[in-house]
């Protein structure tokens, strides 16, 4: 929300600046009102400094023994007359609160000039993009073709575009989940916090969600519940109708929320596969700072995200957005894009944004100085990554002419090792016949995929062996030395899965991203890159593939 200072006293810079993002909000009545305000609150001084000026004179008519009963009177009734007043300035700063709730955050004089995302500038590029001695696919059918994305049995269950990951996707999801908030935590000093999933008005309005981008959120009718959509709103309403000690400042958060939008606006947008989903996770980055040290945080939060897709060795750009291109309540944004090689082009996957103290107005949150006075604090946040579209960008980077997908190594202590994802055994496929497959032992991506019932125990009577009797137990014995010496020979083939080159394999150069490092050999991502419980673990591929 905007200062009504700067509006009254600096109404024409305020909306020349408004002008640059294509907004001519009209003052005129939020005016009228802050002079009605202002008018009422000289009105109600008066009355209370006459108010206390009588109680003195009533005091000393009582001193002096003399009635005071008509003075006592009168002062009863300017209390009437402050309240009815009080009364009257708490409706017209609802009422001016309310205009100024709909005017959007003036931007920042270093953002260009501009009407949409053409005027855009790049800023600086990291990496080179992924080249294939084959035609590259797009995320999608790489998913599907491995089982590890599945939307059409998420359509049944919820609707489209919400998303059912399987298996290695699953896995995929969550190990990218731990290593990016370990990255936050442990090297870029954020305090790691949950918080609820479902808000409140107040915290949508200290944010700038609501009223104006209502239609975008899911409303939970019972109670005026919304599903958050970013955990950007529960986070910075923590502190909301606070005043902090500004040595406090800065203070740093990140969250992991799945979140969850509407996205009414999208039509026409690409929303193939995990591009524009109803349901995503991501992590958020958000900080408290001073209003003197903003600026070079949003330089800091922006290099912390990048991190993240460097680590990942994922080619990506970071684009300065123009005027006209900025968020409702954003001062100054950097978008950073993967590059995807499927479109030869880019995809946003975070948005790191400066809103000064545009969000604390709305919300209440001032800091307090040594010297007493309180200032409104400025406030941060950024993506630390979009998890699902990081997947999109992983996916796409990273394939290989056979389907597979090689896992980049600072994923793979967060995968039990392994070092590429093949295609997954569905767990309805059917076995020869046509008749389901009995359950099998459970998996472990660590360990790779256990066998179910060995052919040589197909027709054994199984109550043989639930007896206690001396054939049970011989034939126990006679299939537990055959397991070992079937188990002994597996454990000298190459890790992989039906007949597909094992991961690490001496693929053809052109069959993996120009400038990676081949799975078996590459090293972590630095010397401080955060390990996960249990260190690195083997190098197993996970799940065979399946007639799935």
């Amino acid at each position: 929300m905007l200062d009504i200072r700067k509006a009254r006293e600096e109404s024409e810079d305020l909306r020349a600046a408004l002008g640059r993002r294509g907004a001519a909000p009209d003052f005129t009545p939020i005016l009228e009102i802050d002079e009605r305000r202002r008018a009422l609150v000289t009105e109600i001084q008066t009355v209370k400094s006459k108010q206390k000026e009588l109680s003195r004179r009533i005091g000393n008519l009582k001193r002096e023994g003399q009635d005071a009963e008509a003075l006592m009177a009168e002062v009863r009734g300017m209390g009437d007359e402050a309240s009815a007043l009080e009364r009257r300035i708490r409706e017209e700063e609802e009422a001016g609160r309310a205009l100024m709730l709909d005017i959007p955050n003036p931007p920042h004089p270093s953002v260009p000039d501009g009407a949409d995302e053409g005027a855009n500038v790049e800023v600086r590029r990291w990496g080179a993009p992924a080249t294939f001695a084959f035609e590259a696919q797009d995320h999608l059918t790489i998913g599907e073709r491995l089982g590890i994305i599945d939307l059409p049995r998420a359509a049944k269950i919820a609707g489209a575009r919400f998303p059912l990951m399987v298996g290695a996707g699953a896995a995929l999801e969550r190990a990218l989940l731990n290593f990016m908030m370990d990255l936050h935590t442990r090297r870029h000093g954020y305090i790691e916090v949950l918080p609820p999933f479902l808000i409140n008005a107040d915290s949508l309005v200290g944010t700038g969600q609501l009223p104006k981008f209502e239609e975008d959120l899911f409303k939970i009718d019972e109670g005026g519940f919304y599903l958050a959509p970013t955990a950007e709103v529960p986070v910075t309403n923590i502190h909301r109708d606070e005043i902090l000690p500004e040595r406090a400042l800065p203070i740093k958060y990140a969250a992991f929320t799945p979140c969850f939008r509407r996205e009414a606006g999208s039509y026409g947008k690409e929303t193939r596969g995990l591009i524009r989903q109803h349901q995503f996770d991501k992590v958020e980055l958000v900080r408290f700072t001073s209003p003197e040290t903003s600026d070079e945080a949003l330089e800091d939060l922006t290099g912390e995200v990048e991190e993240v897709l460097q680590r990942l060795e994922i080619h990506y750009r970071v684009i300065a957005l123009c005027a006209g291109d900025l968020g409702f309540s954003a001062a100054k944004t950097y978008d950073i894009e993967a590059w995807l090689p499927s479109r030869q082009g880019y995809l946003e996957v975070s948005s790191c944004s400066n809103f000064e103290d545009f969000q604390a107005r709305r919300a209440g949150i001032r800091a307090r100085g040594t010297e007493g006075g309180t200032i409104f604090v400025h406030t941060l946040n950024g993506s630390g990554l979009a998890i699902g579209r990081t997947i999109v960008a992983l996916l796409e980077n990273f394939q290989q002419k056979d389907g597979t997908v090689i896992v980049p190594p600072v994923l793979r202590p967060y995968l039990g090792g392994i070092e590429a994802i093949v295609r997954m055994k569905a767990p309805w496929a059917a076995k020869r016949g046509g008749q389901p497959e009995k359950k099998s032992e459970p998996e472990t991506i660590a360990e790779g995929p256990k066998t179910a019932a060995s052919d040589e125990t197909k027709g054994e009577d199984p109550k043989a062996d639930s007896g206690g009797g001396r054939g049970g137990r011989d034939r126990r014995r006679n299939r537990s030395r055959r397991s070992r010496g079937r188990q002994g020979e597996r454990g000298a083939q190459p890790q992989g899965a039906g007949g597909s080159a094992p991961a690490g394999g001496d693929a053809p150069a052109g069959d993996r991203p120009q400038g990676q490092s081949r799975p078996d050999t590459a090293g972590s991502a630095g010397p401080d890159a955060p390990q996960p419980p249990g260190g690195e673990g083997g190098g197993k591929v996970d799940n065979p593939e399946s007639d799935h």
